[in-house]
């Protein structure tokens, strides 16, 4: 098995963010009004949700418009899964979401 945590995983944390407007803002600090992220952004920085709960909706959201609602517990809780093991393990992510606060 490779190690996507090194420099190949840099790498392509990078092109996603270059081919994404939505994650650049991101990484800028600011949401894009167009982000389907604005709101838990927004509420974030508001002190309304913690930077946990954050991560946990914006989680919630990816898998239910990566598989869909209607999807099966079992495939919803292996993509969950497999999310938060890259929040976990990639350098990047893990930053990121440090710096949530």
């Amino acid at each position: 098995m490779s190690d996507v945590s090194g420099s190949a995983g840099k790498a392509f944390a990078q092109k996603i963010e270059k081919a994404d407007p939505a994650a650049q803002a991101a990484s800028s600090g600011a949401p894009s009004p167009a982000s389907p992220m604005a709101d838990i952004a927004a509420e974030l920085q508001g002190g309304k949700i913690t930077p946990q709960a954050a991560v946990d909706r914006v989680l919630n959201r990816i898998v239910d418009q990566q598989v869909g609602v209607d999807a099966p517990p079992t495939v919803r809780q292996a993509v969950g899964a497999a999310l938060r093991d890259a929040l976990e393990s990639d350098p990047l992510l893990v930053e990121k979401v440090r710096r949530l606060g």
